[in-house]
């Protein structure tokens, strides 16, 4: 049995309701360009990997490896953030008085080595634009990461007039992303609906 709807949109004569996706698949079994080798004491995080933290430290080093520092804020809830190295902890200054500080560290790093990216480009030399646009791919692979963490993930049920079910999916990380999608399912279902009619 669902739990009740979080929102209900109606749209055309159809109401889209929105569920919390309570059993969401992990977003790094999917295919992803970084690695995220995490470390904690309580929270299995990131990806599966046999790294001892030594090991990482100097791993993160290499100058092949492009990196981003992880950071996870632990308080009533676990949220994560990416950063660079020079940028410090992104929880400082944006948490209550005394917060970060307290409940939040470096619990790791997502990374992508240059040939992994010459592969996954098709380039044979990495620039200075390659690099930028791995580290923004990583950067989005972390926030979808960290909505699967904080348990923000979605899905959908789609209803006609009589309350019939007439669609549903789940496991979208991004709401509005997905309200857009319902919307434009019904607009191809109500397009349907004015060609099938029959003038007398």
């Amino acid at each position: 049995m669902r739990n009740e709807p979080i929102k209900i949109i109606e749209h055309k004569g159809y109401k889209i309701k929105i569920y919390s996706d309570d059993d969401p698949s992990n977003p790094r079994e999917f295919d992803n360009l970084g690695h995220m080798i995490c470390f904690h004491r309580r929270y299995s995080l990131g990806d599966e990997h046999q790294m001892t933290l030594d090991e990482a430290r100097t791993f993160q080093r290499r100058k092949d490896v492009i990196s981003l520092n992880l950071y996870l804020y632990d308080h009533s809830g676990i949220t994560m953030r990416a950063s660079r190295s020079y940028e410090g902890n992104p929880f400082y200054g944006r948490l209550p008085q005394g917060h970060a500080e307290f409940d939040s560290g470096q619990v790791g790093f997502v990374y992508v080595t240059k040939d992994e990216l010459r592969r996954e480009f098709n380039k044979k030399k990495i620039t200075k634009k390659s690099v930028e646009n791995a580290i923004e791919i990583m950067y989005g692979e972390v926030k979808t990461y960290d909505r699967y963490i904080r348990g923000d993930f979605v899905g959908y049920v789609i209803e006609d007039c009589d309350g019939e079910e007439r669609g549903s999916c789940w496991g979208y990380d991004d709401e509005d992303f997905m309200i857009e999608e319902c919307r434009e399912i019904v607009n191809g279902w109500w397009k349907s609906c004015e060609n099938d009619l029959i003038i007398l």
